[in-house]
């Protein structure tokens, strides 16, 4: 063994962390192929070196979840939820934590308050400009005024209609016209009927996700 190698094999040694073998691992990973396949073919105590650091640091090493609470987590989505709901009670249509918005920046001041109490040595937020105007309709509704139990005089008025974001605006008379049942959509229900001009409606299921769990437990 060269002078070069059993120096090396005296750093791997040395090392009593895993954050020590990290760096010497780095160290070896940026040397010339040729250099880089001598120290590995010579390096079998490197190998042994790695493998009882593991071990010891397994046996050190507390628990990483311990510190984690169910009531601390809750206790934030809770209070995240709040911050939605006052959007809501503002008379927001969109309500909910949206960007450009005062309850997005509630958002940020509580995260950043947050970490700052968890004792994070730099706590800091980047500004940047939405891609797209913000789109915050003001009223929104949905009626049907002819129907076998409906009509002008006595119209139906759907209590939660959602409006997709983001929609075209209309004018203050809103927009009439003949409603068109479609099934789901699909080509063989929409070939041969004629859909200009008309209010098309058709069947949805929204798939799990983030966002949809808790509607489609109470739309559908």
């Amino acid at each position: 063994m060269s002078d070069d190698d059993q120096k090396y094999s005296a750093i791997q040694k040395m090392a009593t962390s895993p954050r020590e073998l990290i760096d010497i691992f780095s160290d070896i990973s940026f040397l010339p192929a040729d250099e880089y396949h001598r120290k590995i073919r010579s390096g079998g105590s490197v190998r042994a070196s790695l493998r009882l650091d593991r071990k010891d640091a397994s046996q050190d090493k507390s628990d990483p979840t311990s510190d984690i609470s169910a009531e601390e987590i809750q206790e934030c989505v809770d209070d995240l939820v709040a911050i939605s709901q006052r959007a809501r009670d503002d008379g927001e249509i969109l309500w909910g934590r949206i960007q450009g918005t005062q309850y997005e920046r509630e958002t940020l001041d509580y995260f950043e308050g947050k970490l700052g109490s968890f004792g994070s040595l730099e706590v800091r937020h980047d500004e940047f400009p939405v891609r797209y105007p913000q789109w915050r309709p003001t009223s929104n509704s949905l009626e049907v005024l002819s129907s076998a139990h409906h009509d002008e005089s006595n119209p139906f008025t759907f209590a939660d209609a959602l409006t997709p974001f983001p929609s075209a605006e209309t004018d203050e008379h809103g927009n009439v016209a003949e409603v068109i049942y479609v099934g789901n959509g699909s080509a063989s229900e929409l070939n041969g009927k004629n859909l200009s001009g008309k209010v098309v409606l058709l069947r949805s299921a929204s798939m799990g996700g983030a966002f949809n769990p808790h509607r489609q437990d109470r739309f559908f």
